[in-house]
């Protein structure tokens, strides 16, 4: 199966680092829907500073955080639907 098909939903993710103020947006595919990415950015692999940290700093490991076991440092601050513009999270 294509994987446009069986993965049809793409983003805009708006990250910010608290401590310094800077701010990405990045664009990510390969979302099953919007449950899929909301999972994975609040209880999943992009939920934790670690690999946040690794996307947000274009994952040289100059700034790589340790896990947060608390509140992230790197804050989601929203998510869109890359083709229609829809707010999915924020």
């Amino acid at each position: 199966m294509d994987d446009e098909l069986k993965f049809p939903l793409s983003v805009y993710i708006k990250l910010r680092d608290k401590v310094s103020g800077f701010e990405k947006v990045l664009y990510q595919s390969k979302y099953r829907d919007v449950d899929h990415v909301l999972y994975q950015w609040i209880d999943g692999n992009y939920s934790c500073d670690c690999n946040r940290s690794l996307l947000l700093w274009d994952w040289n490991g100059e700034k790589t955080l340790e896990c947060s076991s608390g509140e992230n440092q790197i804050e989601l601050i929203s998510i869109h639907n890359a083709k229609t513009g829809e707010v999915i999270y924020g």
